[in-house]
């Protein structure tokens, strides 16, 4: 009898699981009498005069049966593509609201002056200092910009950077504080806070007359609400796509790169017809619009209700994965990789410009930087599943230490080689972030734990953004010369990127060990 409860038991619980990633009807106990769209009541026959007289094909009352949609098609899961792959673009594409610019920027061409223009219609490009130091991606034509303006003019090089690097860095460590969030409130609820957030982090740095007046706000307030939208967005894609996962992650993480095609130029184009201040109000409105939009479209498949709460609770062994060696090795590979990583990004157009690169040149390796992000990470997503991600993290974090090494160390003034540089960088080195979901399940050994471990990560990872992108302009500033502080970032750059790749293959070869 003990034997077969014990089966029984195992059934169920087999069932239940099974059913998360199939559409296989789901039975559930119905405590109360609220609607759920998804589901079938079945009912005893109220005619029948007995409550025992239940047809051999129902369940007994008070139960409720639905079926979960299928995964990797349908409505839905097109959805969570369409709408992460326009979140993404508009946060991580250094938190410039990339896609938002080509859509404004017919608003904003009937607001330039016609001075503007040469006599053959050409853009007359403002001149920029040429010793001006950016952030990652499309934020370094801001930092380009604010550098020249009377409020931020006497600011230090590293006071501005840091705006930047508490933008994508906070973005990155607030995955921890989601997660503890989201056993209070539900996921699209976060998401609906997060784009207000980010809108008032945006407003309030249009009004900004003083550096730490853009810490505060387009540092600190917007890296918060980039990270409720971000981080609260991103647990949908599990819940409807489960074969095709990697392929549908490359697709979203890409939003970042090709709108970061066109980011560049039209934030320089805006910033110039019509300055910051305006640029910025302008950008608060379209995120407010675009995050409202995919907070409401995303639906949450494991919950007969899409607003519910998926609550978590967590225990002392929950935590356990912190001491293990899978993840101190893992931990260390993304933390270093984040040391390195972003300072490319941050100063490839700093660098162009002072070599002698003409602005406008210099704004295309941005770019195409931005572009190359989209090759690395299908291709590295490729190499994941197939080869294993620890082959994956050895192949990225090596060939961006190398090109570094070698390119960008002798690139000298020669724009081939800094285009080249800047291919191979981008397409490898982007790719490293596909690889946590399977670092995730590897380390994992309860469901408990996916958030928590995916959570330490992007912590480690942003702060290796905060630590590292500061310590760039550091270089620049404290060295002698302005060719040494390029040599000493090559070698702080190249450097932590090799150790990355070094704990990468020893995680690999403890692996295959067992």
């Amino acid at each position: 009898m003990q034997e077969n409860l014990t089966q029984s038991n195992a059934v169920e619980q087999h069932s239940s699981i099974q059913s998360i990633w199939t559409s296989e009807p789901i039975l559930v106990e119905n405590e109360g009498a609220s609607e759920i769209s998804m589901a079938t009541f079945l009912t005893a026959d109220e005619g029948s005069g007995s409550p025992d007289a239940i047809p051999d094909n129902e369940e007994p009352t008070g139960r409720t049966e639905f079926s979960l949609p299928p995964v990797d098609k349908g409505m839905n899961a097109i959805l969570i593509l369409v709408c992460g792959f326009f979140v993404e673009g508009n946060l991580f594409d250094g938190g410039a609201n990339g896609w938002l610019c080509k859509c404004f920027h017919k608003i904003l061409s009937l607001l330039v002056n016609t001075s503007d223009f040469t006599k053959d219609g050409a853009w007359r490009r403002p001149h920029f200092p040429d010793k001006t130091y950016g952030l990652p991606l499309s934020y370094s034509i801001f930092q380009n910009y604010y550098s020249t303006q009377p409020e931020f003019r006497d600011s230090g090089i590293t006071s501005l950077v840091t705006v930047g690097a508490l933008w994508s860095g906070l973005t990155l460590m607030g995955a921890g504080l989601v997660a503890a969030l989201s056993a209070r409130f539900s996921l699209k609820t976060l998401m609906y806070i997060g784009s207000f957030i980010m809108a008032a982090g945006l407003i309030g740095a249009s009004f900004a007359t003083n550096v730490w007046h853009l810490i505060l706000t387009q540092g600190v307030v917007l890296g918060i609400g980039s990270s409720f939208v971000s981080n609260a967005f991103m647990p949908f894609v599990p819940m409807w796509w489960f074969k095709y996962r990697g392929i549908a992650t490359g697709i979203i993480f890409s939003g970042a790169g090709l709108m970061g095609l066109v980011t560049p130029i039209a934030i320089e184009r805006s910033l110039a017809a019509v300055g910051f201040r305006w640029t910025l109000r302008i950008l608060s409105l379209f995120t407010l619009v675009l995050c409202l939009s995919s907070s409401y479209a995303v639906r949450t498949r494991y919950l007969p209700d899409a607003s519910g709460t998926m609550r978590v609770s967590f225990t002392g062994k929950d935590f356990r994965f912190l001491t293990s060696r899978k993840f101190v090795i893992l931990g260390a590979c993304v933390l270093f990789q984040g040391l390195g990583y972003f300072i490319p990004n941050l100063f490839i157009q700093p660098y162009a410009l002072s070599v002698g690169v003409p602005v406008q040149t210099s704004t295309t390796l941005v770019s195409v930087m931005n572009a190359m992000t989209v090759v690395g990470q299908l291709m590295l997503v490729h190499v994941c599943d197939r080869f294993g991600y620890w082959k994956a993290l050895v192949i990225s974090s090596t060939a961006a230490s190398l090109s570094t090494f070698i390119l960008w160390r002798m690139a000298g003034s020669s724009l081939t080689t800094i285009f080249v540089y800047v291919v191979i960088y981008a397409g490898f080195g982007a790719g490293f972030t596909t690889c946590f979901p399977a670092m995730v399940a590897d380390i994992a050994d309860d469901p408990n734990q996916f958030v928590l471990i995916s959570g330490a990560f992007m912590m480690l990872r942003g702060t290796g953004n905060i630590v590292g992108n500061p310590l760039g302009s550091i270089f620049l500033t404290t060295s002698s010369n302005i060719q040494a502080g390029w040599n000493e970032i090559t070698y702080f750059v190249g450097g932590f990127l090799l150790l990355s790749a070094a704990f990468g293959g020893i995680r690999g070869v403890i692996q295959s060990r067992v």
